[in-house]
């Protein structure tokens, strides 16, 4: 392994408050196409678990790519102790230290998607305007839940898309319907060509089916994809679940 020249650490902890895991490993790694090497030490005390990571200097994306890995590595070891003690588990490193040596949080932000949301605003009237959706739709929240989990764990993102598009399809035309009947209401409702879809939902294929090799930086094209879908099922549901209008809302394509 190169000579590993920086370090910074992770911190965060297992939940829920009640699963008390204690646990320490360490296990060296290569990033994508050997483009860095690290040694990540792990420790939990008691689920608040810190993480070291030593590390060389040859990418600049070393910082969320380090996490990716430290957070998958601490995620699978709680897991393995939840499944054997019968117990749920959530793990999430949500603080680092930076460059100066001063602990701040991690926000798990992708840039490019904030802008791809326009139907509702982050005020009191936005949240009146989406209370009733979220309140009194269940399969609503699983499906935002999907999207939003896709933003922890990258690794989900063809699954947990694919999922939530299937919810809006089921959302838009209701129970009973059989799924060939349904996607095209999906595409009438939304102005979303099939070829549009077929992106995410063929991605997540393999995933479904147990097969999890890495799909690489196309999985960001999925979720903008599923991000905007959703986005424009709101649309769909303030406007009275009448189809959206071709002038404001383009037919997307393939």
């Amino acid at each position: 392994m190169a000579s590993l020249n920086r370090t910074i650490w992770f911190y965060g902890r297992v939940h829920p408050a009640g699963l008390q895991l204690d646990f320490s490993t360490s296990q060296n790694i290569l990033g994508p196409e050997a483009e860095f090497s690290a040694k990540i030490d792990i420790k939990a005390v008691k689920s608040e678990v810190t993480v070291r990571c030593d590390f060389d200097n040859r990418s600049s994306d070393h910082p969320s790519k380090l996490w990716a890995a430290s957070q998958d590595l601490t995620q699978g070891i709680a897991n393995v102790f939840a499944f054997k003690l019968g117990a749920g588990a959530i793990t999430l490193l949500d603080r680092w230290t930076d460059e100066s040596g001063k602990i701040d949080g991690l926000a798990l932000v992708d840039h490019a998607l904030p802008p791809l949301c326009s139907s509702f605003s982050m005020d009191e009237a936005g949240f009146r305007r989406i209370s009733p959706i979220l309140f009194h739709e269940p399969t609503f929240r699983v499906a935002l839940n999907d999207l939003i989990q896709s933003n922890i764990m990258g690794e989900h993102i063809p699954i947990n898309c694919a999922r939530a598009i299937e919810s809006i399809r089921h959302l838009i035309s209701g129970p009973n319907v059989k799924r060939k009947q349904a996607w095209p209401m999906l595409h009438k409702a939304l102005n979303i060509d099939e070829s549009y879809i077929t992106l995410i939902t063929d991605l997540s294929q393999g995933p479904r089916h147990g097969d999890h090799t890495l799909i690489g930086p196309i999985s960001f094209e999925v979720r903008k994809r599923a991000w905007i879908i959703m986005d424009r099922f709101l649309h769909y549901r303030f406007g009275g679940n009448q189809p959206l209008s071709l002038t404001a809302f383009p037919l997307l394509r393939g």
